[in-house]
């Protein structure tokens, strides 16, 4: 019987925002250091039949050879365990709440509170991501649009803005959630930035 990474994981595949930008050439995995890795020196590395993980560079997000669609992702490796996403804030519309293992529990439960895209726990199994719109006061600080990510000044939490990010597809118990109507991130995305 043959792996069938849509079969497996249904609720990433399936999910909306997924298949909305899952033919964006921007995809690639992550290699067990978190490096997302080229795709062209993977594919050559398979090609050629060697098993070296040392002759395959990190991606260079600048250089389209190195990153593809998801569906080509899965035709090179369908058993990949991971994939990862170069995440550019102002093109893509949204950003990734980055919730850390390390970020207390009421903080956490207010977060998981937000409308959000696509939920799922990070490599560790203890963080989660959330995928969510931009902000809705993301005008007023046109100043860190461009910037990587905005932290938190304890490391509870940062949001990705111009970022690679690793997707698990270990999808939380609500995948996708319209939020509480009262939690929303542009206080957060407020309180970071000033």
């Amino acid at each position: 019987m043959t792996f069938n990474p849509y079969q497996t994981f249904p609720r990433f595949y399936q999910n909306k925002l997924i298949k909305h930008i899952m033919n964006k050439p921007k995809w690639t995995i992550s290699d067990k250091n978190k490096r997302p890795i080229s795709i062209a020196d993977l594919q050559s590395t398979i090609l050629n039949g060697t098993n070296s993980s040392e002759s395959i560079r990190g991606a260079d997000q600048y250089e389209s050879a190195d990153t593809t669609t998801l569906p080509k992702l899965l035709n090179i490796l369908p058993t990949a365990s991971n994939h990862a996403y170069k995440l550019n804030a102002k093109e893509d519309g949204f950003v990734v709440l980055d919730i850390e293992k390390a970020c207390p529990d009421d903080l956490k439960a207010q977060f998981l509170q937000l409308p959000y895209l696509y939920g799922e726990y990070s490599l560790s199994g203890k963080g989660i991501h959330l995928i969510c719109p931009i902000p809705s006061n993301w005008d007023e600080f046109p100043e860190f649009q461009d910037t990587t990510k905005v932290q938190e000044p304890n490391g509870a939490y940062e949001i990705l803005l111009n970022h690679w990010v690793t997707f698990t597809r270990n999808t939380l118990p609500k995948a996708v959630s319209k939020g509480d109507g009262q939690h929303n991130l542009s206080s957060d995305f407020r309180y970071i930035c000033k």
